[in-house]
C-alpha cells in the first residue's frame, strides 16, 4: 500500500540525509517524522513542501503518489565528495554503488570532524 508515510520514508532514504538532520532543517522533532512515516500523523502542506525541498523529491509525487501523479518519484542523487583524497582511493570510492559510496563518504566525513578539518 502506497501511503504518504511510505513516500516520506523513500524520499528521506533517497536523499542520503539523516532523519534527524532533515527534522532540524524543517523545524520538527525526529520523532515527528517517525510518526509521519508510520502514518500516525500527517504533516501540514508547509512541512510537506519543506520535506520536498530538503530531500530533493518532487512535491507532487510526495503528496499524490505514483498512481495519481504524472510526476516522477524522488531522484536518487549521487553523493558529492566532501573531502580531497588521492586519485587511487577516489576512483575506488567512485566505483562503489550509490549506497556504499554514501556510507564511505559519511564515515570519512565523521573522521574529518573528529580530526577538526
Amino acid at each position: 500500500m502506497d501511503t504518504l508515510g511510505k513516500r516520506i520514508e523513500i524520499a528521506i532514504q533517497n536523499s542520503f540525509k539523516k532523519k534527524k538532520d532533515i527534522a532540524l532543517k524543517i523545524g520538527v522533532h525526529a520523532n515527528t517524522i517517525t510518526d509521519w512515516i508510520q502514518d500516525k500523523k500527517e504533516p501540514g502542506i508547509n512541512k510537506i513542501r519543506s520535506l520536498a525541498v530538503e530531500t530533493g523529491c518532487d512535491i507532487n509525487w510526495l503528496i499524490m503518489g505514483e498512481e495519481k501523479s504524472v510526476a516522477a518519484p524522488p531522484v536518487v542523487r549521487e553523493p558529492q565528495p566532501l573531502y580531497n583524497i588521492g586519485a587511487p582511493l577516489a576512483s575506488k570510492i567512485e566505483g562503489l554503488n550509490t549506497y556504499h559510496r554514501a556510507v564511505v563518504e559519511e564515515i570519512v566525513e565523521g573522521l574529518l570532524k573528529i580530526e577538526g578539518k
